[in-house]
């Protein structure tokens, strides 16, 4: 049994899997902070599917890029987790997981996700490796990109007036993304937890 949890967007998401499959998933717009519901979506999930904490033999989370908030929030829930079930939690690229969503493979992509501060965070893949990331100000400045194969914006975070010349494909990160990824990708970019807060 997997619990999988996806806190960089302005949405908290918890999904479970039972051999590859997604068998429950819920999830909140955030108003204030992930903290707010996150647990009781944790709850929700596992009660509703008659889960004990003590069956859960995987721990997955979304790594971001995204909110350092959420993310370090996403983190702790799994630590407490993590220590009751003995389990070392794994984090995996989110915008790497919303790529594969779309193609079933990453390769030539570039994602663009927004924080709270009005930052674009994105990530550039080339042949399935990152070749570029970080945030801008500025989506404008992402022009050298331009042409490729995939890009992926969050919708709720900002006017997607300002990327349409990107053609962008509107995905949320959510939970089930990053379950099926870690699922059925042979490829995942796994994030060091030990380097994350």
């Amino acid at each position: 049994m997997q619990l999988v949890i996806e806190t960089s967007s302005f949405f908290s998401s918890v999904a479970l899997f039972s051999k590859s499959e997604c068998i429950a998933f819920a999830e909140a717009k955030v108003q204030n902070s992930h903290s707010e519901g996150l647990h009781s979506l944790i709850e929700d999930v596992l009660n509703n599917e008659k889960i004990q904490i003590s069956s859960l033999k995987t721990l997955v989370m979304g790594g971001g890029p995204g909110s350092n908030t959420g993310l370090r929030i996403g983190l702790a829930a799994l630590k407490g987790f993590a220590t009751i079930i003995n389990k070392i939690p794994l984090a995996l690229d989110s915008h790497a997981a919303m790529a594969f969503s779309l193609n079933g493979l990453i390769g030539d992509s570039l994602l663009i996700t927004t924080s709270k501060r009005g930052l674009y965070n994105f990530t550039h893949f080339k042949n399935d490796m990152i070749s570029g990331m970080g945030n801008t100000k500025a989506p404008k400045e992402l022009s050298a990109f331009m042409g490729q194969k995939t890009m992926v914006a969050c919708p709720d975070s900002f006017s997607i007036d300002e990327l349409s010349e990107f053609n962008p494909v509107q995905l949320l990160p959510d939970a089930r993304i990053l379950g099926n990824y870690f699922n059925k990708s042979q490829n995942n970019l796994e994030v060091d937890l030990s380097t994350m807060y």
